[in-house]
């Protein structure tokens, strides 16, 4: 016999003797309980009610938890755009050329390092500068002269799609940049030399990373250029426009050919979502105050 056919046997049972409790003029309702216990269906309807509950409260935990895990993930995002928001807004913003003109030639050195130092020649470009990187000197009040910034982005194996920005500041070694003060040396080379990099700070889960962001989505860095006549002249990042083939990677050979050296305002978007959570984002545009060359900081 099947527990369903089992079970409906038992409350037919059950109503049979309610039936003839009544009929001999008692009322189970008013009769002492003895200590048989409760009932087959007293039990399953407390079950019932139990299950019930139980599922509620299941609900309940699972949806603070969820709430829970996707705060702390949104709060995760956002303490990584707070240093961005201070440190890499004041880098720009102090933004400044390591070493003067040169006086034979007439060719300035840019504050953007180029991505070779050696021959003499490499310092003509092409420039560590990208819609996602840049490498570039800074005044950070250091008495051997400016520091250097450097500022990379490398794409995560997981999630897919995100990326690591990372921020380094190594600070000029004493002697070796040009200038007239106590630490500097007015015979120095063309750039300073300096110490190990030290990390600032990192963004873990960068969702704009990329060197062709998708449709909408603006890179981490883009730049705009000053003119003689102090007119801004904006560079798109786009694979093939201007500022990547003669902008970034162009030559510095002279004064007029040089547009590296006239880099004065840079925009930041800075674009978070940590895994679970809300997606946070940072923009600014930042003006550089003084980025032609100073003999007091280097």
């Amino acid at each position: 016999m099947s527990p369903v056919a089992q079970l409906s046997r038992i409350v037919d049972r059950l109503e049979q003797r309610s039936i003839s409790r009544r009929v001999g003029g008692v009322n189970p309702r008013d009769r002492r309980r003895g200590d048989d216990g409760m009932t087959l269906v007293e039990l399953m309807i407390s079950m019932v009610v139990l299950l019930v509950v139980l599922a509620m409260t299941t609900t309940v935990i699972s949806t603070f938890y969820a709430n829970e895990n996707q705060l702390s993930a949104s709060y995760t995002a956002f303490q990584q755009i707070l240093p961005a928001s201070t440190a890499l807004q004041q880098y720009f913003r102090t933004l400044v050329e390591a070493a003067p003109t040169n006086a034979a030639t007439g060719v300035p050195v840019p504050a953007f390092t180029p991505t070779a130092t050696s021959p003499a020649s490499a310092l003509q470009g092409p420039f560590n500068i990208s819609p996602n990187s840049a490498t570039f000197t800074t005044d950070l009040g250091n008495s051997n002269g400016p520091s250097l910034v450097t500022i990379t982005t490398t794409a995560n194996v997981a999630p897919v799609g995100t990326y690591t920005l990372t921020v380094n500041v190594a600070t000029a070694n004493a002697g070796t940049c040009p200038g007239t003060g106590a630490n500097l040396n007015a015979t120095s080379g063309a750039l300073c030399t300096w110490g190990t990099p030290k990390r600032v700070f990192q963004i873990t889960d960068l969702t704009n990373g990329s060197l062709t962001p998708p449709a909408g989505t603006n890179p981490v860095l883009q730049y705009s250029l000053s003119s003689a006549q102090n007119t801004v002249v904006p560079y798109s990042t786009a694979p093939g426009s201007p500022w990547v083939t003669d902008f970034g990677a162009g030559s510095c050979t002279t004064l007029a050919n040089c547009p590296i050296s006239l880099v004065q305002t840079v925009t930041i978007d800075i674009e978070v979502q940590a895994p679970g959570g809300q997606p946070a984002s940072y923009q600014t545009v930042v003006s550089a105050l003084a980025p032609f060359y100073s003999k007091f900081v280097g």
